[in-house]
């Protein structure tokens, strides 16, 4: 896996992890408001600690390859008794709004 600051290209992305059999890979792209607060946003700023991040990438495909190996009556009977699956979330960054002197 890979982190970086470059921008992504989704259709890349997509092709470098789907694999033959996979019903689907699905990936998202985020749109933002032109405006927060009253005033214009110019751009957003993510960032990430890489190694962290790479961790965390990890642990994700590991619990996605355990629930995808395993039986398919084992996964139904899984899923009808435990919990709704937890979200995975980052928090939430308030987009950088364009100032008076930086406009």
């Amino acid at each position: 896996m890979l982190v970086t600051a470059a921008p992504l290209n989704q259709a890349a992305v997509a092709a470098a992890i789907a694999r033959s059999g996979d019903g689907a890979v699905t990936t998202f792209v985020g749109l933002v408001r032109d405006h927060n607060a009253g005033r214009r946003v110019l751009w957003l700023d993510y960032e990430a600690f890489a190694p962290l991040a790479l961790k965390v990438f990890e642990q994700i495909a590991a619990e996605a390859s355990r629930s995808t190996t395993a039986p398919a009556a084992s996964r139904s009977a899984k899923r009808a008794s435990s919990s709704p699956p937890r979200r995975r979330t980052a928090p939430a960054r308030s987009p950088r709004a364009a100032t008076p002197s930086s406009a």
